[in-house]
Protein backbone atom coordinates (compact mmCIF):
# COMPACT_ATOMS: atom_id res chain seq x y z
CA UNK A 1 0.00 0.00 0.00
CA UNK A 2 1.49 3.82 -1.19
CA UNK A 3 2.05 5.40 1.82
CA UNK A 4 0.10 8.72 2.08
CA UNK A 5 1.66 11.85 0.64
CA UNK A 6 2.15 14.86 3.19
CA UNK A 7 3.12 18.10 0.47
CA UNK A 8 1.46 20.53 0.78
CA UNK A 9 0.17 20.45 -2.53
CA UNK A 10 -1.88 17.12 -1.67
CA UNK A 11 -2.70 18.55 1.58
CA UNK A 12 -4.28 21.12 0.12
CA UNK A 13 -6.66 19.61 -2.66
CA UNK A 14 -7.32 17.57 0.41
CA UNK A 15 -8.46 20.56 2.53
CA UNK A 16 -10.40 22.20 -0.71
CA UNK A 17 -12.68 18.97 -0.88
CA UNK A 18 -13.63 19.19 2.71
CA UNK A 19 -13.69 22.96 2.75
CA UNK A 20 -16.38 22.93 -1.02
CA UNK A 21 -18.99 20.43 1.35
CA UNK A 22 -19.61 23.65 3.67
CA UNK A 23 -18.50 26.80 2.20
CA UNK A 24 -20.13 28.51 -1.26
CA UNK A 25 -19.30 32.27 -1.29
CA UNK A 26 -18.79 32.78 2.07
CA UNK A 27 -17.05 31.97 5.02
CA UNK A 28 -17.19 28.07 5.91
CA UNK A 29 -19.57 26.27 8.38
CA UNK A 30 -16.82 25.13 10.83
CA UNK A 31 -19.18 23.23 12.81
CA UNK A 32 -20.46 20.93 9.50
CA UNK A 33 -16.23 20.79 9.12
CA UNK A 34 -15.99 19.12 12.31
CA UNK A 35 -18.50 16.69 11.77
CA UNK A 36 -17.15 15.72 8.97
CA UNK A 37 -13.57 15.27 10.78
CA UNK A 38 -15.43 13.34 13.33
CA UNK A 39 -15.00 16.19 16.04
CA UNK A 40 -17.70 15.14 18.36
CA UNK A 41 -17.44 17.46 21.17
CA UNK A 42 -15.53 20.96 21.07
CA UNK A 43 -15.12 22.54 24.60
CA UNK A 44 -13.81 26.09 25.69
CA UNK A 45 -11.85 26.42 28.99
CA UNK A 46 -9.37 28.12 30.87
CA UNK A 47 -5.91 26.38 30.22
CA UNK A 48 -2.06 26.60 29.29
CA UNK A 49 -1.88 25.89 25.35
CA UNK A 50 -3.94 27.50 22.86
CA UNK A 51 -5.80 24.37 21.99
CA UNK A 52 -5.67 20.46 21.80
CA UNK A 53 -7.25 17.42 20.39
CA UNK A 54 -7.49 14.51 21.99
CA UNK A 55 -9.03 11.30 19.85
CA UNK A 56 -11.33 9.65 21.66
CA UNK A 57 -14.42 6.72 21.46
CA UNK A 58 -16.69 8.14 18.49
CA UNK A 59 -13.80 10.58 17.20
CA UNK A 60 -12.26 13.35 18.76
CA UNK A 61 -12.19 16.18 21.32
CA UNK A 62 -10.94 19.61 20.42
CA UNK A 63 -10.19 22.44 23.10
CA UNK A 64 -10.01 25.49 22.64
CA UNK A 65 -8.75 28.39 25.36
CA UNK A 66 -10.82 30.61 26.67
CA UNK A 67 -11.71 32.38 29.89
CA UNK A 68 -15.22 30.74 29.99
CA UNK A 69 -16.02 26.97 29.57
CA UNK A 70 -18.56 25.83 27.31
CA UNK A 71 -19.32 22.65 25.47
CA UNK A 72 -20.65 22.38 21.89
CA UNK A 73 -21.72 19.14 19.62
CA UNK A 74 -21.07 19.73 16.34
CA UNK A 75 -22.62 20.85 14.02
CA UNK A 76 -23.24 22.93 16.75
CA UNK A 77 -20.42 26.17 17.09
CA UNK A 78 -19.03 28.37 19.75
CA UNK A 79 -21.00 31.60 18.07
CA UNK A 80 -17.89 34.25 19.83
CA UNK A 81 -15.11 32.93 18.97
CA UNK A 82 -12.44 35.77 18.29
CA UNK A 83 -9.77 35.43 14.99
CA UNK A 84 -6.94 34.03 17.00
CA UNK A 85 -9.71 31.17 18.72
CA UNK A 86 -10.49 30.59 15.14
CA UNK A 87 -7.11 30.17 14.04
CA UNK A 88 -6.84 28.09 16.92
CA UNK A 89 -10.19 25.62 16.04
CA UNK A 90 -8.35 25.50 12.34
CA UNK A 91 -5.45 24.61 13.55
CA UNK A 92 -6.38 21.66 15.75
CA UNK A 93 -9.25 20.49 13.02
CA UNK A 94 -6.13 20.07 10.82
CA UNK A 95 -4.18 17.89 12.89
CA UNK A 96 -7.39 15.45 12.15
CA UNK A 97 -5.54 14.92 8.40
CA UNK A 98 -2.77 13.24 10.04
CA UNK A 99 -5.49 10.77 11.65
CA UNK A 100 -6.96 7.15 10.52
CA UNK A 101 -10.63 8.02 10.90
CA UNK A 102 -10.93 4.78 10.05
CA UNK A 103 -10.38 3.67 13.41
CA UNK A 104 -11.72 4.53 16.67
CA UNK A 105 -10.31 6.05 18.43
CA UNK A 106 -8.78 7.65 15.65
CA UNK A 107 -5.14 6.79 15.72
CA UNK A 108 -1.94 8.49 14.06
CA UNK A 109 -1.08 7.37 10.51
CA UNK A 110 2.27 5.63 10.08
CA UNK A 111 4.53 7.93 8.56
CA UNK A 112 3.05 11.22 9.59
CA UNK A 113 5.07 14.34 9.85
CA UNK A 114 6.01 15.34 12.96
CA UNK A 115 7.28 18.42 15.34
CA UNK A 116 7.74 21.39 13.35
CA UNK A 117 7.05 20.18 9.97
CA UNK A 118 3.52 19.13 11.65
CA UNK A 119 2.78 22.31 13.46
CA UNK A 120 3.90 23.86 10.40
CA UNK A 121 1.93 21.86 7.75
CA UNK A 122 -1.04 22.60 10.19
CA UNK A 123 -1.14 26.09 10.36
CA UNK A 124 -0.75 26.40 6.56
CA UNK A 125 -4.01 24.12 6.23
CA UNK A 126 -5.68 26.22 9.06
CA UNK A 127 -5.47 29.48 6.69
CA UNK A 128 -6.63 27.23 3.72
CA UNK A 129 -9.68 26.02 5.82
CA UNK A 130 -10.79 29.57 7.15
CA UNK A 131 -10.19 31.49 3.81
CA UNK A 132 -11.02 28.49 1.40
CA UNK A 133 -8.62 28.49 -2.24
CA UNK A 134 -11.93 28.78 -4.21
CA UNK A 135 -13.52 31.71 -2.40
CA UNK A 136 -10.27 33.43 -2.18
CA UNK A 137 -9.89 32.87 -6.01
CA UNK A 138 -13.09 34.37 -6.50
CA UNK A 139 -12.32 37.67 -4.86
CA UNK A 140 -9.41 38.26 -6.10
CA UNK A 141 -10.86 38.01 -9.74
CA UNK A 142 -13.10 41.36 -8.23
CA UNK A 143 -10.11 43.00 -7.10
CA UNK A 144 -9.01 45.85 -8.97
CA UNK A 145 -6.02 46.29 -6.70
CA UNK A 146 -4.36 43.73 -3.74
CA UNK A 147 -4.06 46.41 -1.11
CA UNK A 148 -4.77 47.05 2.41
CA UNK A 149 -8.63 47.65 1.33
CA UNK A 150 -8.94 44.23 0.40
CA UNK A 151 -7.40 42.37 3.17
CA UNK A 152 -8.98 44.26 5.88
CA UNK A 153 -12.37 43.36 3.76
CA UNK A 154 -11.27 39.68 3.91
CA UNK A 155 -9.98 39.98 7.59
CA UNK A 156 -14.02 41.55 8.38
CA UNK A 157 -15.54 39.05 6.08
CA UNK A 158 -13.81 35.85 7.23
CA UNK A 159 -13.11 36.95 10.73
CA UNK A 160 -9.22 35.88 10.51
CA UNK A 161 -6.86 38.27 11.47
CA UNK A 162 -4.77 40.41 9.01
CA UNK A 163 -1.78 39.30 9.19
CA UNK A 164 -3.26 35.74 9.17
CA UNK A 165 -5.10 36.84 5.45
CA UNK A 166 -1.64 38.35 4.11
CA UNK A 167 0.20 34.82 4.91
CA UNK A 168 -2.79 32.92 2.98
CA UNK A 169 -2.98 35.24 0.17
CA UNK A 170 1.08 34.85 0.00
CA UNK A 171 0.28 30.82 -0.16
CA UNK A 172 -2.42 31.39 -3.00
CA UNK A 173 -2.53 28.58 -5.77
CA UNK A 174 -2.79 31.84 -8.22
CA UNK A 175 -2.08 35.74 -7.90
CA UNK A 176 -3.67 38.53 -10.53
CA UNK A 177 -0.74 39.26 -12.33
CA UNK A 178 -0.70 42.78 -11.38
CA UNK A 179 2.01 45.17 -9.99
CA UNK A 180 1.53 45.38 -6.62
CA UNK A 181 2.36 43.61 -3.14
CA UNK A 182 1.94 44.66 0.32
CA UNK A 183 3.63 44.00 3.61
CA UNK A 184 1.90 44.04 7.33
CA UNK A 185 4.27 45.34 9.84
CA UNK A 186 4.33 45.28 14.03
CA UNK A 187 5.29 48.49 15.78
CA UNK A 188 7.76 47.66 17.80
CA UNK A 189 7.26 51.22 19.92
CA UNK A 190 10.19 53.42 17.57
CA UNK A 191 10.76 52.33 13.64
CA UNK A 192 14.11 50.94 14.52
CA UNK A 193 12.16 48.23 16.55
CA UNK A 194 9.63 47.59 14.26
CA UNK A 195 9.34 44.30 12.18
CA UNK A 196 7.93 43.11 8.95
CA UNK A 197 5.22 39.86 10.18
CA UNK A 198 3.91 38.91 6.64
CA UNK A 199 4.10 39.96 2.99
CA UNK A 200 2.89 39.40 -0.42
CA UNK A 201 3.96 40.39 -4.04
CA UNK A 202 1.73 39.65 -7.21
CA UNK A 203 4.21 38.51 -9.63
CA UNK A 204 4.23 41.46 -12.29
CA UNK A 205 5.88 43.14 -9.30
CA UNK A 206 7.59 40.70 -8.16
CA UNK A 207 9.06 39.97 -12.00
CA UNK A 208 10.04 43.52 -12.08
CA UNK A 209 11.56 45.27 -9.02
CA UNK A 210 12.11 43.31 -6.25
CA UNK A 211 12.87 40.25 -4.18
CA UNK A 212 10.45 38.52 -1.88
CA UNK A 213 12.03 37.62 1.21
CA UNK A 214 10.28 35.38 3.45
CA UNK A 215 11.80 35.47 6.99
CA UNK A 216 10.45 37.68 9.42
CA UNK A 217 12.52 40.78 9.56
CA UNK A 218 13.05 43.93 11.26
CA UNK A 219 11.89 46.69 9.30
CA UNK A 220 15.19 48.17 7.92
CA UNK A 221 17.00 45.03 6.93
CA UNK A 222 13.57 43.80 5.02
CA UNK A 223 13.78 47.14 3.69
CA UNK A 224 17.16 46.40 2.24
CA UNK A 225 16.52 43.28 1.02
CA UNK A 226 13.39 43.67 -0.44
CA UNK A 227 14.88 46.91 -3.04
CA UNK A 228 18.09 48.30 -3.31
CA UNK A 229 20.07 49.68 -0.33
CA UNK A 230 19.90 52.93 -1.99
CA UNK A 231 16.02 52.94 -2.44
CA UNK A 232 15.96 51.60 1.12
CA UNK A 233 18.21 54.26 2.15
CA UNK A 234 16.04 56.86 0.66
CA UNK A 235 12.94 55.42 2.00
CA UNK A 236 13.97 54.88 5.22
CA UNK A 237 14.71 58.93 5.64
CA UNK A 238 11.78 59.75 3.65
CA UNK A 239 8.18 61.23 5.10
CA UNK A 240 6.39 57.52 4.66
CA UNK A 241 6.75 57.23 8.29
CA UNK A 242 4.35 60.32 8.69
CA UNK A 243 1.58 58.57 7.23
CA UNK A 244 2.31 59.70 3.74
CA UNK A 245 3.09 58.09 -0.07
CA UNK A 246 6.34 58.21 -1.71
CA UNK A 247 7.02 57.31 -5.22
CA UNK A 248 10.95 55.84 -6.74
CA UNK A 249 11.11 56.72 -10.05
CA UNK A 250 13.08 55.01 -12.94
CA UNK A 251 12.52 55.54 -16.38
CA UNK A 252 8.82 55.97 -17.37
CA UNK A 253 8.11 53.68 -14.13
CA UNK A 254 7.37 54.92 -10.87
CA UNK A 255 7.50 52.50 -7.70
CA UNK A 256 4.70 53.64 -5.28
CA UNK A 257 4.87 53.23 -1.75
CA UNK A 258 1.86 54.02 0.49
CA UNK A 259 1.86 54.12 4.56
CA UNK A 260 -1.43 52.53 5.72
CA UNK A 261 -2.86 52.19 9.58
CA UNK A 262 -4.33 48.70 10.40
CA UNK A 263 -4.43 49.05 13.98
CA UNK A 264 -2.79 50.60 16.90
CA UNK A 265 0.12 48.06 16.94
CA UNK A 266 0.57 47.68 12.76
CA UNK A 267 0.24 48.92 9.86
CA UNK A 268 0.68 48.09 5.69
CA UNK A 269 3.07 49.24 3.51
CA UNK A 270 1.28 49.21 0.02
CA UNK A 271 3.53 48.97 -3.12
CA UNK A 272 2.24 48.91 -6.92
CA UNK A 273 3.57 50.56 -9.94
CA UNK A 274 2.05 53.71 -11.53
CA UNK A 275 2.93 55.51 -14.79
CA UNK A 276 4.91 58.50 -14.51
CA UNK A 277 1.80 60.56 -15.15
CA UNK A 278 0.35 59.66 -12.53
CA UNK A 279 -1.21 62.52 -10.80
CA UNK A 280 -1.17 61.46 -7.40
CA UNK A 281 2.80 60.43 -7.45
CA UNK A 282 5.57 62.61 -5.83
CA UNK A 283 8.79 61.98 -6.67
CA UNK A 284 11.22 60.85 -4.21
CA UNK A 285 14.26 60.51 -6.56
CA UNK A 286 15.24 58.67 -9.66
CA UNK A 287 17.00 55.87 -9.82
CA UNK A 288 18.43 55.26 -13.33
CA UNK A 289 19.84 51.49 -11.94
CA UNK A 290 16.79 49.72 -11.60
CA UNK A 291 15.42 47.08 -11.51
CA UNK A 292 15.92 47.35 -7.92
CA UNK A 293 17.02 43.83 -6.78
CA UNK A 294 16.92 40.34 -8.94
CA UNK A 295 17.88 37.39 -6.78
CA UNK A 296 20.13 34.68 -8.52
CA UNK A 297 18.49 31.91 -10.74
CA UNK A 298 17.72 28.96 -9.32
CA UNK A 299 19.79 26.03 -9.89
Amino acid sequence: MDRPSYSRACLAKEVDGLCAQASASGPPDLGRLAVLRRVREIRLEPMLPSGTLSPSAGGFVLCVRSERRSVFHPPAFPPDLDPRQRFTFAHELAHTFFYDLGADPPVPKRGAPKGGRLEGLCHFMAGRILLPEAVLQERLGQCERVGADFVLALSRDFQVSPEAVVRRLAQADKLPDSDCGLALVESGGAREADRVVASFFCEGLARRVISRPRAILPLYPWLCRTLSRKAAKELWGSDLWLGGTVTIGWGDNRLVVRHRPCSAKQYFLELHLAHADDPETVELYDDSTLPLWRPPPRR
